[in-house]
Parts: C-alpha cells; structure tokens; sequence
C-alpha cells in the first residue's frame, strides 16, 4: 500500500480525497493531511510518504515552494501539483520544481487514477531496478538459507517482480522447499508489551525481538522446507513445508516450542506465536500470512475463560475495526474521535481480565498506526515511552478507562514536535481544570478553552473530570459560582444583583436567578433578606 499525503486548504477537496482515493486506487491511501504548506513540512518530519498531492495556491508556502522543498529534502517523495490555472509558465516551474504530474481543476476520478497508477508504475519499476542490480550483485553468494528467506519476504509483502527473480533461482537450484505439497506461515514474536509493563525500553525490546529473529534463523538454517524473514511490526514470519500436512503442523508446533523455550532460558523474554492457513500453492502464502497475523491478535487473549466482554462481543473481533477508525481519526486530527473509540472499545473487555492483555490490545494498536500512516521510528519510540509511562500510572484500573486514556496518550505523543512532555495522571489533570475554574469562574469558560489549555481533547477532559471529581465539569463549574456568589452576598447585603452575576460568571441576571433559585430553591432576593 503506497502512502499519500493531501496538502489543500479547501475542506470540500480534502475530504472528497480522504474517502475516495482507496476506491478509485486501491493501492493507494491518505495518511496524512495539511491544510497549508508549512503543516505538510511538519508531517514529513514525521512521517514517510510516496506522494504529495498538494494545491498550488496555499497561505504561508505554496504548492510551488512546498514541491521545491521536498524535491531538495526528500527526493524518493514524489510531488503531483492540483492547480485551476491552464498556464504553461506553472507547468514550467512545476517541472523545475522536481514535480511529477500535473492536475486541472475541475479533477474527476479517472484523471485521479490514471495519475496515481502512473506513479505507482513509476515507483515500482525504480524499486524493481534497485532489487535487479542488487539481486544480480549477490546472487552467486547468496546462501540457500539467504534466497529462501527473500523469497518469503517477497510474498509476505507483495513484491511480485522480485518473487519472480528469486523463485527463477531456487527452482533452476531444484531447491526442496518449492517441491513439498504443503506449505503455511507462522508468525512469533516477543510479547513487547510485557516487556514494557516490566519497565523495558523501546530499544530493549527492539533488541530481543532481533535476537528472536536470529534465535529463528539458527533453528530454521539446517532446514531445507523452512525460511525465516522479518514481517510487519517487526515480528518474525516463518514458513514451514512439508509433503504431508499433520507432519507439517507438528513441525510448526514443535519449532514454535522450542523458540519459546530458548527464548527464555536465555534472556527470560516470553513470546507470542500463531500460525496461519494451509496452502498447496506456495505462490499463495500471502493468504496464510494474512490469517497468521488475524490470528496473532487472538494471542494476545492468553487468559482462561477471556473470550467476550458483558455484550458477548469477542475483543478481538472488535480491534481490526477500532484500528481502522482511530486511524481515519489520527489523520484527520479527530483527536474526540479517537478518545471515544478506545474507551468504547477498552471497557467492552471483562471487568476479570488481565491488565497485560489490555496493554497487548493499546501497543499493538500504536504499532499499527505508526506501521499503516508510516510514522517515523523516533515517534513510534516517543508513543512507545508515553504509554510506557501512562501504563504505571493507570494499571490499577487498566482494563477500562485506564487503558483508553493510556493509549490516548501515547497516540498524542506520536505528534509532539518538543521533547517528550510525559502527560499528568488523571487526578493530576483533573486538579489543574479544578485550579483554572477557581481562578477564572468569572469568565465565559467552556470545557473545550480549559482542555485546550490542557493540551487534551475535550470529550477526554469531560469523561475524566467526571471520573476524578465526581460530578459533571458543568455542574462543578455552577456549584463553584453559587458557593462564590453567597460569599459575596455575606460580605456586601447591599450588592446590586446585576452586579453579582456579572462577577461570578453570567452574562445577565435573569440566567443567573434562574441558576440560584435551582441551586438553593430561593431567589437571591429572598437570600438577600436573611442577611
């Protein structure tokens, strides 16, 4: 799937590329959109794009000066200019600008995709030359072990050329591996979120996983009907062949043990493993690979009796879709979006199940997007310590709430462009909207200005502001001005009423009576005559 980027400081276009191009162009998908320039100039710092499409007339940096910009700084990146000016002097700086295509206005879904299939062409065949020439540089020293696990990466991941060049050479080698009747793919990998519960880093479990990788190489080199490659997320696919298929399901499980039992006896690391669908075609592994990793998620559910929440709804079921969603949301800035998914999706797990399963489901979930919006590594390391450190502060009550706001937190963290500012707890954060109200009830406050004075979204702040405190955000805010208006009235009985209620926060009286007389059932004229 190839990454594209939307620069247009037009809504209506923005949106019709975000919910349309993955249908026009199958290969393609938005994962990241800017509205001007110097936002574009941002997200790559961030992320890693195929493409830019971008509009020629923007505030702040054009199209023209945003193409130059990336031609200089990110050549692999391609650049397709939209403009409504039918002008042959833009034609010609688009083209000094390193730019690869240009669109008209009024753009239809054909010209869309006979550009996008256009650079696709040109994509693959620039990747195709690269793979030749290294290909043909190494092929002589390639070991057999060496070609058997490019071969698997090619399928995992696609690469039909380069399936094709490696298949070619181990079948004139008359290779064993492409003449068994049997073949499926495995996936193994660490159990990273584990590893970060017990206080690992990133770059630590990084580590044990490339161990795990080469702990797979060594079991699998001595074996002709097995290969072994890195796959996504950085786990470990393993193909196992064999003539007969109980034989090669047995293979599997016993490889699979015995990785587990190295792995810790040697640096005490546990792993997760699945295997996917049979197959006699081994051309079509993908689509083991393809149920080893839906099955990979069913690893993460290693508790007795955890199928289903209170709903009878399988959480495993649930996490393809939650993962789309939160994406679509992550890239269009929905941070509300986002913060509603988790929690709806964290609090269907069972009240009894394991902390750790929840922090499986959130790491893997911060994986996935930063794998399918091609996030860079030094963000995933800064979502990866954000929930790290949200986790010890949330795993009381991690498999709910605490989780959907640990995950949230660590998703926020994958687009901060200062140093790691590690987020309040949630009786922290509640305490710092506590202190903004008692210091400013006097003014037209909303949840939404106090959360973004917080750095949170405000559907976040009012879930946990309720959680924390107790009550409502707007019932706290009315209590705060009533306690304060009947300190004021105590200390001046002759106060005018418009005047109160100016002070304590309501733009005229009558609002403010209403409010009073609901809160202490007598108006403050009736109050006023107690005194």
């Amino acid at each position: 799937m190839y990454s594209l980027m939307i620069v247009d400081d037009e809504p209506l276009m923005v949106k019709y590329f975000k919910n349309s191009i993955e249908r026009i162009a199958p290969e393609w998908q938005v994962s990241g959109i800017a509205l001007d320039g110097l936002q574009a100039v941002e997200l790559l710092q961030r992320q890693s794009f195929e493409l830019v499409v971008t509009d020629i007339r923007m505030p702040e940096m054009d199209g023209l000066e945003l193409a130059k910009f990336i031609s200089e700084i990110y050549p692999q990146t391609r650049v397709v200019i939209i403009s409504g000016f039918d002008d042959f002097d833009y034609a010609q700086r688009a083209i000094r600008c390193g730019v690869s295509d240009y669109l008209l206005k009024p753009i239809s879904d054909q010209s869309i995709a006979d550009t996008l299939k256009k650079i696709s062409e040109q994509i693959r065949s620039a990747q195709s030359k690269l793979f030749s020439e290294d290909f043909l540089f190494k092929e002589e020293r390639l070991t057999d072990p060496e070609l058997r696990s490019r071969f698997l990466s090619s399928v995992i991941h696609q690469e039909s050329p380069n399936m094709k060049s490696i298949y070619s050479v181990m079948a004139g080698k008359k290779m064993e591996l492409l003449q068994q009747a049997y073949s499926c793919v495995g996936i193994i990998g660490v159990d990273s979120a584990a590893l970060m519960t017990e206080g690992k880093s990133y770059q630590e479990t990084e580590s044990y996983q490339m161990r795990l990788n080469q702990t797979c190489m060594e079991n699998c080199k001595d074996d002709p009907n097995s290969a072994v490659c890195y796959c996504d997320g950085d786990n470990t696919a393993v193909l196992i062949c064999s003539r007969e298929k109980e034989e090669m399901l047995e293979k599997a499980r016993r490889f699979y043990k015995e990785v587990r039992s190295q792995m810790e006896r040697d640096y005490s690391v546990p792993t997760l493993n699945a295997i996917g669908t049979v197959e006699h075609d081994i051309l079509c592994l993908r689509n083991s690979y393809e149920a080893a990793s839906q099955n990979f998620i069913l690893a993460f559910l290693q508790q007795p009796g955890l199928s289903s929440g209170e709903d009878g709804r399988n959480p495993a079921d649930g996490f393809a879709g939650l993962a789309s969603s939160v994406y679509s949301d992550y890239i269009s800035g929905n941070d509300s979006g986002i913060y509603a998914g988790l929690k709806d999706f964290f609090q269907g797990l069972p009240d009894d199940a394991d902390p750790l399963v929840s922090a499986r489901f959130g790491l893997s979930l911060l994986q996935q997007i930063c794998k399918k919006g091609k996030v860079k590594r030094n963000r995933l390391e800064r979502g990866f310590q954000q929930l790290a450190l949200s986790w010890q502060k949330t795993r009381g009550k991690a498999a709910g709430d605490g989780m959907a706001d640990a995950v949230y937190q660590a998703i926020l963290a994958l687009n901060q462009d200062e140093k790691l500012q590690l987020a309040d707890d949630g009786n922290h954060l509640a305490e710092r909207a506590k202190e903004y109200i008692a210091a400013h009830y006097s003014e037209p406050i909303s949840l939404t200005l106090i959360a973004e004075k917080l750095g949170v979204s405000s559907s976040y702040l009012s879930d946990l502001f309720h959680r924390e405190v107790g009550e409502p955000y707007s019932k706290f805010v009315t209590r705060v001005r009533m306690e304060q208006a009947i300190m004021r009235m105590k200390a001046d009985p002759n106060k005018k009423i418009y005047t109160l209620a100016a002070e304590v926060g309501f733009i005229n009286s009558k609002h403010f009576n209403s409010v009073f007389k609901k809160f202490y059932h007598v108006t403050p004229t009736e109050y006023f005559k107690t005194l």
